[in-house]
């Protein structure tokens, strides 16, 4: 396959961190396919895109953090699909009924099995982060759930979503691979489903409903959230949850369970820029904001605008943002090509010179009576020293000095347990945590 890459010097990129007025200009990396891909798989942790094209037959897999592509598998063909975990990706040859395991740094194949499922088979998923059994689930007639390493079926109880119905069904994973959600597709109202993968079980619990044409329940990383059509999210106990600052916006995954992005279109002079925010996923705090993107905005015709507008609202995979690089890859419409570029936003806070303190870590909520509850909090700050307050808690909750709750949840704690705290820096700079525990009895 032949590519093109260049720099669009004259793609404008303002950036800031919560208040829009510094602007810089950023030469944006462009990387623009021959053809068209006909889907993109995140991987690797993040680190990896894999790009498929039926017509060539080939799977192109881009490095985010180096900005190239590393590696081009030949003969991936028509129907094939692609699910990408932390260390494999797997190529689903749905008629010959093949599994194909690779590493993302090997042209060498690593693993070859077969599968069993009943059907037509349209759903190949696995966690970008997933390791060790994965989960892999392939859904046909019915899905069935398989080991990663092993590539052969797991062997658990309880039901697994993903299996075609009539009307078909839209179904998407955690980054972590352990949460699904789903909804079946063509007729309503329905209501939505998760699906958790325990050990030896999956527990599958239905939350709202919708009777609109748009329809997916897409998971966090860590599956903490539920993000639907409508800028409609739902938290660990499957309740809605108030989100007044996203207002207007999509909310999207990104592979850290600690952030999200928020997007939407604003005019400026005669045409629309993407605006770009960077979310704590705990609090739904805006925490940077940038602006520009002139490739993911609509322009001119109408067509155009219903495209990019389109295409945000079913939450369609097109803006990754990769944290622990401080990269983001933008893949407009048409399927062509690729944008890259940088997004710190830690620098970026910094070079504002103003106090800022974020908690960005999120704690796990789901706690049994007599099990040790730790969660560290995480944050970015400004200050050289942080004060950690619990201002309301369960008794015998404690926090440390740099930070760190312990607790021990008694039969009495049963039910749940809402817990405030107060992070204040030494600079005047404040953060109010707030979160829920549910703790139930073994």
């Amino acid at each position: 396959m032949k590519i093109r890459i260049s720099v669009l010097s004259l793609l404008v990129l303002m950036t800031s961190a919560l208040m829009p007025s510094a602007a810089h200009s950023a030469a944006a990396p462009h990387l623009t396919f021959a053809e068209s891909y006909d889907s993109v798989t995140v991987g690797g942790g993040g680190k990896y895109l894999l790009f498929h094209f039926e017509s060539s037959r080939e799977l192109v897999v881009f490095d985010v953090v180096e900005g190239k592509i590393t590696n081009t598998l030949p003969n991936i063909g028509v129907g094939s699909l692609i699910a990408a975990g932390g260390e494999y990706f797997v190529v689903v040859q749905a008629d010959k009924r093949l599994l194909m395991r690779w590493k993302y740094d090997s042209d060498k194949r690593d693993k070859l099995a077969r599968f069993d499922v009943d059907g037509t088979v349209k759903v190949a998923l696995l966690g970008s982060n997933a390791d060790g059994r994965g989960p892999l689930l392939i859904g046909g007639k019915v899905a069935k759930l398989w080991d990663l390493e092993t590539l052969k079926p797991l062997n658990m109880q309880g039901q697994v979503l993903g299996g075609s119905s009539r009307f078909g069904v839209s179904i998407r994973v955690s980054a972590d691979g352990q949460t699904f959600g789903a909804i079946p597709t063509g007729y309503g109202p329905v209501a939505y489903s998760r699906m958790v993968v325990l050990e030896k079980s999956t527990v599958i619990q239905k939350f709202g409903s919708t009777s609109h044409a748009t329809r997916f329940a897409q998971p966090t990383a860590d599956g903490s959230l539920m993000l639907l059509p409508g800028n409609t999210i739902y938290g660990p106990d499957l309740k809605a949850v108030q989100a007044d600052a996203l207002n207007g916006m999509t909310c999207l995954p990104t592979v850290d369970p600690r952030f999200l992005l928020a997007i939407r279109f604003v005019p400026s002079r005669n045409e629309q820029l993407a605006e770009l925010h960077v979310c704590t996923t705990g609090e739904r705090q805006i925490i940077h904001r940038s602006l520009g993107y002139l490739e993911m905005a609509p322009k001119g015709n109408t067509n155009s605008r219903r495209g990019f507008a389109n295409a945000l609202a079913r939450s369609e995979y097109r803006y990754h943002y990769l944290p622990s690089a401080k990269k983001i890859v933008t893949l407009p419409i048409g399927n062509q090509e690729l944008f890259y570029r940088p997004l710190d936003v830690e620098g970026d806070l910094k070079g504002q010179g103003k106090p800022y303190l974020f908690v960005i870590s999120n704690p796990r909520v789901h706690v049994l009576v007599g099990e040790a509850f730790q969660y560290k909090l995480e944050t970015l700050a400004s200050a050289k020293q942080l004060k950690f307050t619990l201002e309301d808690a369960p008794d015998r909750m404690r926090i440390s000095r740099d930070g760190n709750i312990r607790w021990k949840a008694g039969s009495s704690d049963a039910g749940t347990a809402s817990v405030l705290l107060t992070v204040t820096g030494d600079d005047g700079a404040e953060s109010i945590h707030s979160f829920d525990l549910h703790v139930t009895r073994r």
